[in-house]
Formats: structure tokens, sequence, C-alpha cells
């Protein structure tokens, strides 16, 4: 599982501007929520951990299913429709 502020914001002036910028938009929210929707993603990648789930094996897409049953805005599933060789980097993370 990777974390979305480790992989997109390692550049603290990038991650202390759209901090800022989020900051400064934010009391407008409750007028159109709609027209924020970028914002406000945003705003759920920094208020909580971004999973990315790497699932692999002959049951892959079932496991993907089962997963995706519970509603988690905060996570990526990557997930291949034929079966491919096993990554040797992940292959000690299986579960």
């Amino acid at each position: 599982m990777i974390g979305f502020k480790d992989d997109y914001f390692d550049n603290e002036y990038y991650l202390e501007t759209a901090k800022s910028m989020l900051n400064n938009i934010s009391p407008e929210f409750g007028s159109y929520p709609d027209g924020f929707s970028n914002w406000l993603d945003l705003m759920l990648k920094l208020s909580d951990s971004f999973y990315e789930v790497a699932i692999v094996g002959e049951n892959a897409l079932i496991k993907a299913t089962e997963i995706n049953k519970n509603f988690k805005p905060n996570k990526l599933i990557p997930t291949p429709i034929k079966r491919i060789p096993p990554i040797p980097a992940i292959e000690s993370e299986i579960i």
C-alpha cells in the first residue's frame, strides 16, 4: 500500500501550496458542491491515507469485486484482465 502524500506531494513547497489553496477556497464549498468536486477530492486525499491495492492471481477479479463492495473512495485497485506472472518485488507482500 502506498500513501498518497508520499507519492504526489514529496515536494514540501507543492504540499504547502495545495493546502493553502484548499484552505482559501473551502468556505465556498457549501454554495455549490458540484462545482468544487476536484477540490473536495484533494481534501479527501489530504485528510486520509490513499491506498493502492495490487491484486494478482487466478481469483484477482473476484477478490477486487469483494473489496469494491465496501465503498472506500481513497483506494485504487489496478486489476489485470488476463493472468500475468508474479512480480518479484511484491511476491513477499502477497496475503
